[in-house]
This record gives C-alpha cells, sequence and structure tokens, in this order.
C-alpha cells in the first residue's frame, strides 16, 4: 500500500511500529503524519532506524570506507537518509507527537567470542549491503574493484586477530 494514504479511517489503530523503513523515503515526515492520523488518541508509534555514519569497524580499511560511503550516497541518490536514526526525535515532536523518546543502542561486537554476535553482524551488513554493489557502479559511477575489495574485507573481518565492529540503531516512540 501506499504509506502516505494508508487505506484505514482516523484513529484505528492503539499501536503503530516501524523498522528499517524510512531510511529509504523521500518524504518520512508525510508518513508519520499518516501514522499520527490512524493512531487512537493516546496511540503509541515506535520507529526502529539506524545511523550509517556509526558503522565502525577495526581493523579499518580504505576500500572499506569507500564501499560505506558508497553505500550512504545510495541512500541519498534514492531520496532515502542513511544517517535518520538521529533525527526520529525531532521529526515525531514536528507532526505533533508527545512524551517523544529516541533512545540510541549502541551495539558493539568483537572478534574470537563464543557468542559470534560479530560473524551474524558481518554476515547481515554483507547481505544488505552485496545487492547494491551494481547499482552503486551504475548509478553513482563507483569503481567496482574497491567496492568488491571493501566487501571483501569486510565479509574476512572476523579472520582478524583483533577485529570488532560497532553501529548505532535508534529507538523512537511517541504518543498520540
Amino acid at each position: 500500500g501506499d504509506a502516505i494514504q494508508l487505506p484505514w479511517p482516523d484513529a484505528s489503530f492503539d499501536h503503530v511500529y516501524a523498522i528499517w523503513f524510512l531510511e529509504h523515503v523521500s518524504n518520512p515526515k508525510a508518513i508519520l503524519e499518516e501514522a499520527y492520523r490512524v493512531l487512537k488518541p493516546g496511540g503509541r508509534i515506535t520507529v526502529t532506524e539506524t545511523d550509517y555514519e556509526t558503522h565502525l569497524i577495526w581493523p579499518d580499511s580504505p576500500d572499506y570506507q569507500y564501499l560505506l560511503q558508497s553505500y550512504r550516497e545510495m541512500f541519498l541518490y534514492a531520496d532515502g537518509n542513511p544517517c535518520i536514526g538521529r533525527i526520529l526525535g525531532p521529526l515525531l515532536t514536528s507532526v505533533g507527537f508527545q512524551e517523544v523518546t529516541n533512545i540510541p543502542w549502541a551495539f558493539y561486537n568483537f572478534g574470537n567470542t563464543e557468542d559470534q554476535d560479530l560473524e551474524k553482524l558481518v554476515e547481515y551488513m554483507h547481505s544488505c549491503i552485496q545487492p547494491t554493489l551494481m547499482e552503486m557502479t551504475r548509478k553513482l559511477g563507483k569503481d567496482s574493484q574497491r567496492l568488491e575489495a571493501g566487501l571483501e574485507f569486510f565479509r574476512n573481518l572476523t579472520n582478524q586477530p583483533e577485529c570488532a565492529a560497532a553501529l548505532t540503531i535508534y529507538r523512537a516512540s511517541g504518543k498520540r
């Protein structure tokens, strides 16, 4: 459906939840206004998004930084916002939500541990970035060899003796 024109009447829901969505749209405020409309008075909204400028790894590589910058540029090219997480609070407030919070969750994972959280993060991020490589080359004119080298470096991050990755996720909420 169309998130700017939902098919439900006013005040239909107690809770609206969105995750990894607003970062991909050109007009997140209009979507939040529509969420406000379909919420009952006293209803709540919860939105979870990331901030790709906070994605850090160790050891680092110039090719990986090139890849990550290109990935952020793809969001902008598609009229999205790779850093929208940090502004969720002001967006919710501007729409009229009350009791707004925007809590950053910093995820930090390091290698050589039994829990394999870093491996899971690398696999997840790889699955998000890899399908966009051809588009980065075609639409942004990026160097495909550098993109591939950056992705390969990241894919093998957990093979490094001292490796780590960090990323900040934001969860915002508000009340109608």
